[in-house]
């Protein structure tokens, strides 16, 4: 009783801090406390107390899904109730995730894609093609994050078209997911994006390289420490571990005299990490 009266207090902190302990210890009896904060508590509450509900979920789903629906039924779908079922991960509200995808809000559709992150490759597949080509850009990034799960080939087909986005934010995103898929039949694309005019979208290729450590990614390691943006030059410093330790000493001593002072950390961290030895 004493968390509950000081979450709903007028001391915006002490609150905060009520609403974390009810997340750790709260039971089934709090969960209608926690949706009127989540309804109608103070802004800054709202994302704790949302947190506090799937922390709570994990101890009594049951009890928190069917509130949650029940919520969705009376006041419609919002991005809060579709990250609670997210976290959730039962199977039974896998309708509502997949009707939060194909809704006409943009932002529900977004924060239903973020919530069949939890599904995994078990979220239907055919779903998330068809977001993979909103209308809006910030849609298409979700949609190609969660397709990462997916080796199937219609998934790689796609994603593989999508590098052709218009919106460098949806290609990082699409580059990142081909990196997660772990094809290697993917590896050419890849290597054409390190040229991309976006520092974002060949920081996410590096990345998605360094998973795969294919043959011939010492010509893109060598392109992108030549890069003009010394974040992209930072990021090359993670896909030397690919390298064997003569290889990548070689490449480390000269990215020790780079102008930028953090490439010159990168360097001088990732030699301590792969225990090269370099001139004193």
């Amino acid at each position: 009783p004493t968390l509950v009266r000081t979450a709903h207090g007028g001391d915006s902190r002490a609150a905060e801090a009520a609403i974390h302990a009810l997340a750790r210890i709260g039971g089934a009896t709090e969960v209608d406390i926690i949706v009127e904060l989540i309804m109608n508590g103070e802004s800054d509450l709202k994302q704790p107390a949302t947190l506090a509900l799937s922390a709570i979920g994990k101890r009594h789903p049951q009890r928190v899904a069917d509130q949650v629906r029940i919520m969705i039924e009376r006041k419609g779908q919002n991005a809060v109730w579709l990250s609670v079922l997210g976290a959730l991960r039962r199977s039974k509200d896998l309708d509502v995730v997949v009707n939060g995808v194909r809704s006409a809000n943009p932002k529900i559709r977004k924060a239903a894609l973020g919530a069949s992150l939890s599904y995994g490759g078990s979220f239907p597949e055919e779903v998330l093609l068809e977001a993979l080509n909103d209308a809006v850009a910030q849609v298409r990034a979700a949609a190609a994050r969660a397709l990462g799960a997916f080796s199937t080939d219609q998934a790689l087909t796609a994603l593989q078209q999508a590098m052709e986005d218009e919106d460098p934010w949806v290609v990082s995103e699409v580059v990142e997911a081909l990196g997660r898929s772990g094809s290697h039949l993917v590896v050419d694309e890849l290597f054409r994006m390190v040229d991309h005019h976006s520092p974002a979208v060949v920081i996410a290729t590096l990345q998605a390289l360094a998973r795969l450590c294919p043959l011939g990614i010492e010509k893109i390691i060598d392109s992108a420490l030549a890069h003009n943006d010394s974040e992209v030059v930072v990021e090359a410093m993670n896909v030397l571990r690919c390298l064997s330790r003569d290889e990548a000493g070689e490449r480390l001593l000269e990215a020790m005299k780079h102008g930028s002072w953090d490439v010159r950390l990168a360097a001088a961290e990732m030699a301590q990490r792969r225990r090269i030895v370099v001139p004193r």
